[in-house]
């Protein structure tokens, strides 16, 4: 049975909400002894456990349903700092925190050079647990443009670039998933450096048997819109095409025959731009 309980101290004038998955007054231990560098463990050492009070809010068994009172109480009773002392919002994790600029640099000091977590696996359970914490969350566009401007620049390894290639070969997107992809590139304006890094890209890219069979499969009975048809005959007017490449198209063709609908079409074709030179 877990509880929610505060801490008031009669000097400051200002409390302290908390949860404990056992009881408030093994907390209650936990902060005298200074267990933690918090500030309300601080308060206790400046202004003597006498100071202050423990009160026991409430019961529940439920530890998610606690962490939702929790953030309740923090804002219904106001007692996050600098009201009160709580760092949090309250629930789980650190939401709310605010760290200061010394704090981050300290931080991010001690990770420099911090290999503990290489080759480090995460069990199914706890993946499970990072999974329901995330569902749902939306960043913020301020976040968005932190993680853009950090990860501007940035550079994966051959190996990396494996690795990620291994873990989604063979993943199937939603339709939804597409959708939402579409939606977000609509509009989006390639600049002529982007578009010459693709170009060069899909240039070594060799795709296996497997992934052109599959791709020709999944081509069959497509049909294109008439404006999509308009945007390739556009996106080739002026396109030069080397020897080279006119040599494999023709080594490709070789042995290949086309269905009796398929020359109809091309017949078509050609009778009605030869009435249009005409």
């Amino acid at each position: 049975m877990g509880q929610l309980y505060k801490i008031d101290f009669k000097t400051s004038g200002k409390s302290y909400i908390g949860i404990s998955s056992v009881s408030a007054r093994d907390r209650w231990n936990s902060h005298i002894k200074g267990c933690n560098s918090s500030i309300v463990s601080k308060a206790l050492k400046k202004y003597g456990i006498f100071d202050a009070t423990l009160i026991i809010l409430a019961e529940e068994s439920d530890w998610a349903t606690l962490c939702e009172m929790e953030v309740k109480a923090i804002k219904d009773l106001k007692t996050k700092a600098p009201l009160g002392y709580n760092c949090t919002n309250g629930g789980e994790g650190v939401n709310g925190l605010n760290h200061t600029e010394e704090r981050k640099a300290r931080i991010s000091a001690f990770f420099v050079g911090n290999k503990y977590n290489i080759g480090r696996k995460l069990s199914d359970e706890t993946k499970a647990k990072l999974s329901a914490i995330n569902k749902g969350k939306k960043l913020s566009d301020s976040a968005k443009s932190k993680i853009s401007v950090a990860q501007k620049g940035k550079k994966l390894s051959d190996e990396t670039k494996a690795k990620l290639r291994d873990i989604n070969l063979g993943n199937a997107i939603s339709n939804e998933t597409k959708l939402k992809i579409s939606n977000a590139l609509k509009g989006r304006v390639k600049s002529a450096e982007h578009q010459e890094k693709i170009t060069s890209s899909l240039k070594i890219i060799k795709k296996s048997e497997i992934e052109k069979e599959r791709l020709r499969k999944m081509n069959i009975g497509r049909k294109h819109t008439e404006a999509a048809k308009a945007n390739m005959t556009e996106s080739k007017k002026g396109r030069k095409v080397s020897e080279e490449t006119r040599i494999k198209i023709s080594n490709s063709h070789k042995g290949f025959r086309l269905s009796t609908e398929t020359r109809a079409k091309i017949s078509a074709t050609k009778k009605l731009k030869q009435k249009v030179i005409e």
